[in-house]
């Protein structure tokens, strides 16, 4: 297949993604309820602010949205993939690059369109950029690896609920989970990929050791995607590693 053809398709994935991830739940919530969430507690417009600004009920939904995003992305790149780039080439090594764009919703969450043209038309005006600012990338995150496989996805949120509710920090469990779940691909009886092991990608069931053995892009891009989802959500995370280290980081 010609580079520029993969090259434009995984261009496009990518502005899905980041599009799709610059819809910020919380922000838009808080804006119905006639508030603005980044002038309340943590200051951070995600699904732990909003349940601690609004109550359980609302923080589980804000929560819930910017998982399904993660995962509506990745089904509408995946459309795109198999109507295009795989009936041209069926490499499955080539399907890695749906998973990419996952990373750019999380970085569209982390980093979204307003907030980045904020910056760039009012770079001296820090309330116009706090004002649309981007959350911390978890339940997107969550969302991501569920649709790279139920098993990771649920593997994340049990190292989260272990993580959270033994060290009672939210902030602990998320980036712990976010960091170590992706290492669980490397793991063939664990890692049952939903979108790997079908009919459409192989036409036949594919033995796990095997689609390790030819298919080594499709594992390590994948892993990279998921990896670096995880140091996104580290990095917008580096005030409640500050308040952890003094000792400051609000419990559950």
């Amino acid at each position: 297949m010609n580079d520029l053809i993969i090259f434009s398709y995984t261009l496009l994935f990518c502005i899905i993604g980041y599009l799709l991830g610059s819809l910020i739940f919380a922000q838009l919530i808080a804006w119905i309820l006639k508030d603005d969430i980044t002038k309340s507690g943590s200051t951070n417009p995600g699904a732990t602010n909003i349940r601690r600004k609004y109550g359980f009920k609302l923080g589980l939904l804000v929560a819930f949205l910017d998982a399904i995003k993660g995962m509506i992305a990745i089904v509408i790149n995946w459309s795109i993939y198999y109507c295009t780039i795989y009936k041209i080439n069926p490499d499955p090594n080539l399907f890695s690059l749906v998973y990419l764009s996952g990373t750019f919703v999380v970085i569209g969450h982390c980093f979204p369109l307003m907030f980045v043209l904020a910056c760039i038309f009012f770079p001296k005006q820090k309330e116009k950029r706090v004002k649309y600012k981007g959350g911390k990338g978890v339940s997107t995150s969550g969302g991501v690896l569920f649709m790279v496989s139920p098993y990771l996805g649920l593997i994340s949120f049990c190292i989260w609920l272990i993580i959270t509710f033994s060290s009672k920090y939210v902030s602990l469990g998320s980036m712990f989970c976010m960091t170590i779940a992706p290492l669980f691909i490397f793991i063939p009886q664990i890692a049952y990929f939903y979108l790997f092991n079908n009919s459409i990608l192989f036409n036949e069931p594919l033995n796990y050791d095997l689609m390790y053995s030819i298919c080594p892009w499709l594992i390590y891009g994948t892993f990279i995607s998921l990896f670096f989802n995880g140091l996104i959500v580290v990095y917008r995370h580096k005030s409640n590693i500050k308040n952890l280290i003094n000792h400051n980081e609000k419990r559950i």
